[in-house]
């Protein structure tokens, strides 16, 4: 019976319980984040969806996405620009990290022009700080100066115009 059970019999049961209790919470927890991320993500991909959408022309998409400097889903979207053989460069801003994270992408027949992700990168890097690196078709990056995304954004525009 219960009352035959010694203190140390009920310490273990309380800090099993407990573990349950917190594991249970742990879950829900995680579920919110990860249904958060997912409606994130939707709204970023729908985004570029909706810009090519609007301007059918358009073999590029620059966007300051309002992530919080998740690159998972700034990967998403590029991936998505993939498929749909077009430019795409994002940022977003963490401001609780004070980092602007950047990626981009360039299909190949606008690399077959003389375009490369990296250099892409380089020139917003100038404008944001921070580095970036990656191959021909696609770079990432980190910038440090957030108050300056909007003349990156310019820039990396600027230079998709820079080679004809």
């Amino acid at each position: 019976m219960w009352w035959e059970l010694g203190q140390a019999d009920i310490s273990v049961i309380k800090k099993a319980e407990l573990k349950d209790r917190l594991s249970t919470i742990r879950k829900t927890f995680d579920k919110q984040i990860r249904e958060r991320e997912m409606a994130v993500q939707k709204k970023a991909i729908e985004g570029i969806q909706q810009h090519f959408q609007d301007d059918k022309k358009s073999e590029a998409y620059v966007a300051i996405l309002d992530v919080k400097g998740n690159s998972k889903i700034l990967q998403s979207v590029l991936t998505h620009g993939k498929k749909l053989g077009k430019a795409v460069y994002v940022f977003s801003v963490d401001e609780e990290a004070a980092k602007v994270a950047h990626a981009n992408y360039i299909p190949p027949p606008m690399q077959a022009k003389g375009l490369d992700a990296r250099a892409w990168s380089s020139v917003v890097v100038r404008v944001l700080g921070g580095k970036a690196g990656g191959k021909e078709d696609s770079a990432q990056g980190v910038g440090i100066d957030v108050f300056k995304v909007g003349e990156a954004v310019v820039a990396a525009k600027e230079y998709l115009t820079s080679i004809p």
